[in-house]
């Protein structure tokens, strides 16, 4: 009786012991893969900026972006937006290219996604165009990761706007519009710009944005983010049009990003108020901000 009653306690601690085992490698599994080893969160800073004379190298816990800009989907002297773009062409743009990192996002916004109520088929035939060129792209490069810039389009007005109302159900309905194109990326890159001081209201748009786009997507969502205003139309006073944010701000977007995203694209450097492209600057008052960021989430050693 002895011996039997001693082995079955050994196998019900053997039991208890893989249960324990099984219990802590899924645990494991789960942290390794949704933060990194230095136990902040899986948050990415992404570098996409155009600044002339920038350093190839701009620190550990930033990742370089390549932006393909729109007119690159045609030959040189035969863009039109109206056309679509070759498949041969866009296939050999595809085995050309030589980026930095494995991160690629597509720029092209000239074909419509919202409006044409009347003629449904104009948007009908963007989706198609748009779905097309991501497909030749990811066929042709399945080692690299994948996105449109701009989707969904960050409709600064609209966004803020509460459920019920006419704004909001236009821009719920262009979400909607671009779930095909999304479910093929590899990760959604929506803008969050800054056009106007309030920061009130450019977390609404954030918000507002995000909102409908978490109703229909669960996947990866890298935010393009300037450290200067960018000129719009639907802005009335455009005096901080190309200027850089008041001191502090950005670092306050980075923190608001960070809790609701999975990383930020940085854009910016390509023109200041006089149409000048820009000179990079490390000693700009946004570079220190990225890096006490950086360096207060320990992002280092995520890539």
């Amino acid at each position: 009786m002895h011996i039997l009653s001693d082995s079955w306690v050994c196998v019900r601690y053997l039991c208890v012991a893989i249960i324990y085992a099984s219990v802590i490698f899924a645990v494991s599994d789960a942290v390794s893969s949704d933060v990194p080893v230095n136990g902040s969160k899986n948050f990415i800073i992404f570098d996409a900026t155009l600044y002339k004379e920038k350093p190839d190298y701009l620190g550990q816990g930033i990742i370089p972006l390549t932006v393909i800009y729109e007119k690159k989907f045609w030959p040189v002297g035969s863009y039109d937006k109206n056309i679509a773009p070759d498949e041969r062409f866009v296939r050999k743009l595809a085995k050309s290219i030589r980026p930095k990192s494995r991160y690629v996002v597509l720029d092209i916004e000239s074909w419509p996604i919202r409006g044409y109520q009347r003629k449904p088929e104009v948007v009908e035939k963007s989706i198609e165009n748009y779905l097309n060129v991501l497909k030749w792209f990811k066929q042709e490069r399945p080692d690299l990761h994948i996105g449109y810039f701009g989707f969904p389009k960050n409709n600064y007005i609209d966004a803020q706007e509460s459920s019920g109302t006419f704004m909001y159900g236009r821009h719920m309905k262009e979400v909607r519009s671009i779930l095909p194109i999304l479910t093929l990326s590899d990760a959604a890159y929506p803008s969050a710009y800054t056009f106007e001081g309030s920061f009130l209201n450019w977390t609404k748009a954030f918000l507002g944005m995000l909102k409908k786009l978490k109703m229909h997507y669960q996947g990866k969502i890298y935010v393009f983010m300037s450290p200067d205003y960018i000129d719009a139309s639907f802005i009335d006073n455009h005096e901080n049009d190309n200027k850089p944010l008041p001191d502090g701000m950005w670092r306050k977007q980075l923190e608001f990003a960070y809790d609701h995203v999975d990383g930020v694209v940085i854009w910016g450097g390509w023109k200041d108020h006089e149409m000048n492209r820009l000179k990079w600057d490390g000693r700009r008052q946004w570079w220190s901000e990225t890096k006490a960021f950086i360096k207060d989430k320990n992002l280092y050693n995520y890539n």
